[in-house]
């Protein structure tokens, strides 16, 4: 299991609490009482931030957002604050253990911890055993500054590149940003892969997002996360049919992905838009390589038109 915000460090007050767990997690499982949260200002008043928990990634990752509204993000969508200038103290509350441990016990006809998919209590310390209430809670503890944080997220790299052909048939588009993401905003609607085959309704795909530490790896428990990575698993690609039709896909980022502080990801923004706009210098347009090269062109003329086979 990893968090974010990391405990001992300061955030902005606009940041999401993230904690990603190694498994799915009981929904029903998963509110105020069992993740709770509380700040204290410099004043010693302590409160309980109100808001709303999401559960994601494939039931993975719980986050919270709290309710107050703190301004809007480029995008026109409202942002959310915790208190600023504060101490957040945020618990993740293991459950009381049935006869029969790890699993956990219904108590008044609820779970009174995070339980898995299997309704087995939360292993906070990470031993391997269930020892409930208390020894398995896992807690962190952050600061949050006076103003908010405003840096839109850039992707930094993506798998495949632009045009590349003949890559195995399952291989899964990647896209690794320079900023952890708001797990909640990695959905159908915002991260998607088009295509021209004659019935696209019955081409699938599940986004997922990761946490990677600096140096790229997948954040583990006591990492430090620092990016975040978008895999999309998919039904596996068409092979070519016949001379006059190649399927073609198109992994597609929008605006609505966002980062930990609410900021959405603008796709002009990215190395590849960066890249291009170096390349282009002094040129009134820049366009695709029409030879297909993964690659762009300067050009004194208006691009054309993307053309793509069809069935």
């Amino acid at each position: 299991m990893s968090t974010i915000p990391v405990s001992a460090s300061s955030y902005a007050p606009n940041v999401i609490v993230q904690y990603n767990f190694d498994e799915a997690i009981d929904p029903t499982s998963v509110n105020a009482a069992n993740l709770g949260i509380n700040a204290r200002n410099s004043g010693g008043l302590v409160t309980r931030p109100v808001g709303r928990y999401s559960i994601t990634n494939g039931y993975t990752t719980v986050e919270f957002v709290t309710n107050v509204s703190c301004g809007i993000n480029s995008c026109g969508r409202q942002v959310f604050c915790l208190p600023a200038s504060s101490t957040i103290n945020v618990i993740a509350r293991a459950a009381t253990l049935s006869t029969i441990p790890p699993q956990a016990a219904i108590v008044r006809g609820l779970f009174d911890g995070i339980v898995d998919a299997a309704w087995n209590s939360l292993d906070g310390n990470a031993n391997g055993t269930g020892e409930g209430p208390g020894r398995d809670d896992y807690a962190i503890t952050f600061t949050t500054t006076d103003r908010p944080n405003l840096s839109a997220p850039i992707i930094r790299q993506i798998t495949p590149g632009p045009n590349t052909g003949s890559i195995p048939p399952d291989q899964q588009p990647t896209a690794r940003f320079d900023s952890i993401l708001q797990a909640s905003t990695i959905v159908t609607q915002n991260v998607k892969i088009l295509t021209n085959e004659a019935d696209p309704d019955v081409f699938w795909w599940v986004p997922r997002v990761e946490t990677l530490t600096g140096d790229g790896r997948l954040a583990t428990p006591g990492a430090i996360p620092a990016a975040s990575r978008i895999t999309i698993p998919h039904r596996i690609y068409m092979a070519t049919s016949s001379r006059t039709f190649v399927p073609e896909y198109y992994p597609s980022v929008y605006s609505g992905v966002q980062n930990l502080y609410q900021n959405c990801f603008n796709p002009a923004s990215s190395n590849n838009a960066t890249d291009a706009a170096q390349t282009c210098a002094g040129s009134p347009n820049c366009c695709a390589d029409v030879s297909g090269a993964p690659r762009m062109v300067p050009s004194s003329a208006a691009c054309a038109y993307p053309v793509t086979t069809r069935p």
